[in-house]
């Protein structure tokens, strides 16, 4: 499956449309992708930092309600979220692994 950005949320049965400024849109992602495929979500790759023309406040909201929506999922197993950019991280990216780094150490909450 894929997601790319866009303004409202739709999902065509391959590719899912998501505003990253959306908190909601990647709950709803999510809930339809573990009950499409019914298999544990192992891995997430993050790559709309690879667009130079992506707005990068975007890509870092989206970024982040991604991890938080999988935070707030209740998984059989952890799954594993991996951003790519196209430059090593500079210091202005560096924000963007603060919470990533953030989010896999902590432990999940207690139902």
């Amino acid at each position: 499956y894929s997601v790319v950005p866009g303004h409202e949320y739709s999902f065509d049965g391959r590719t899912f449309t998501v505003d990253g400024m959306r908190p909601g849109d990647f709950d709803r992602m999510l809930s339809e992708l573990v009950t499409i495929e019914r298999l544990p979500l192992r891995g997430i790759v993050q790559l709309w930092a690879l667009d130079p023309d992506q707005d990068r406040s975007l890509v870092s909201a989206a970024t982040l309600h991604l991890v938080q929506a999988l935070a707030r999922m209740t998984l059989p197993a952890p799954s594993r979220t991996c951003s790519v950019t196209v430059s090593p991280v500079s210091c202005r990216r560096r924000i963007r692994w603060g919470p990533a780094r953030t989010a896999r150490s902590r432990p999940a909450a207690a139902a």
